[in-house]
């Protein structure tokens, strides 16, 4: 990963007043259409900046840590490390990852649910305390390498509460908590807190409060064994936004119950299920919104996968607002290049993006 942030250079449009990404988006899909290029993402830089700017109005007293696996390209980690989030690395790069971004151990959590001797070490070695742990072998393994960790419990929970088999790929049941902190206990392992996950699919509040009743109860089961509890992780889980394809249509076109899938060869690519689209022509584009998370594939020789390009934009009036921050390319985002954005489409250019 060394060299990674370092030779990035990010160009990030700045975008006038009274022009929105919809203006951008057409611009690139008309500039694509002629030069024969593939699909491509739009980032609006700005949003990260508004939705941190609401955690901490709303929020503040809980800190949020970014999953990096999410969406780990760089410029989204670097203008959140400057917004001084924390994050939740799976593995040795990622954490060596942010911290080339001078992001303190203090704020990276290790959420493998199962990891390598190696790893173990690794975070020893830069600091990387804080860790979560849901069975024994695992916490035997954190006590013979990593002796000053601070372990959060992983406790599974029940995306359904009306009886259906819940979600228990990863996270230890209550019953077992006691037994773990014994072994945490005899090991000389600090216990520091819980960590659970509820499914963002999940739409039952009920599963969150059940999540947070038996938190408690570990919580109060620690306390016997003398281990200071004081960190709470509710998980990823937690949404706000749906995920569904725009639906624009010229009046009176014919529309046809349709299935999208990704290009990837795997049976489970599957966009969207079941929609309405009109009768569709090779080289018409769709467009989706909200696709920064989980839409990011390393470059494979299979199929020829390569990532798509990027373009990343921010309004000024965002810039502004990072400005009286204190976030300044010159002094936390040096990586990143502001340049003004003109997108000017006639109306005969316009290029429709009707699908």
């Amino acid at each position: 990963m060394k060299g990674f942030i370092d030779d990035a250079n990010y160009s990030v449009g700045l975008l006038d007043e009274g022009t929105n990404l919809g203006n951008v988006i057409d611009n690139y899909v008309y500039e694509h259409t002629l030069t024969g290029k593939n699909a491509f993402f739009v980032g609006d830089l700005g949003k990260i900046v508004k939705k941190h700017s609401q955690w901490q109005n709303i929020v503040a007293q809980i800190k949020p840590f970014y999953t990096v696996k999410c969406n780990s390209t760089p410029a989204v980690l670097e203008i959140l490390a400057a917004l001084g989030t924390g994050f939740a690395c799976s593995s040795k790069t990622e954490m060596a990852l942010v911290q080339e971004l001078g992001v303190s151990p203090e704020n990276i959590i290790y959420i493998s649910p199962c990891k390598q001797v190696s790893q173990i070490k690794y975070a020893a070695k830069v600091g990387v305390n804080i860790m979560t742990c849901d069975n024994e072998v695992e916490l035997k393994k954190i006590a013979r390498n990593h002796p000053n960790a601070k372990v959060l419990l992983h406790i599974a929970t029940e995306d359904n509460i009306g009886g259906e088999e819940g979600n228990m790929k990863f996270g230890t049941t209550l019953k077992n908590c006691r037994h773990l902190l014994e072994c945490a206990k005899e090991l000389d392992v600090q216990i520091i807190g819980v960590k659970f996950h509820v499914s963002s699919a999940c739409k039952e509040s009920q599963v969150y409060v059940h999540a947070l009743s038996d938190a408690r109860c570990v919580f109060d089961m620690a306390g016997e064994f003398g281990f200071t509890m004081n960190m709470l992780d509710i998980g990823g889980g937690f949404t706000g936004t749906e995920f569904q394809l725009e639906e624009k249509y010229k009046e009176d076109e014919p529309l046809f119950t349709s299935s999208l899938w990704g290009p990837s060869c795997d049976e489970l690519d599957q966009i969207v299920e079941n929609c309405l689209l009109p009768e569709l022509n090779v080289g018409d584009w769709l467009i989706f919104d909200n696709m920064g998370a989980d839409s990011f594939h390393e470059p494979s020789a299979f199929n020829d996968f390569q990532r798509p390009a990027i373009y990343y934009m921010m309004s000024y009036s965002d810039w502004y607002e990072m400005q009286d921050a204190g976030i300044t390319s010159d002094t936390m985002m040096k990586n990143f290049f502001f340049v003004p954005s003109c997108i000017q489409l006639s109306q005969e250019d316009n290029f429709s993006t009707e699908a």
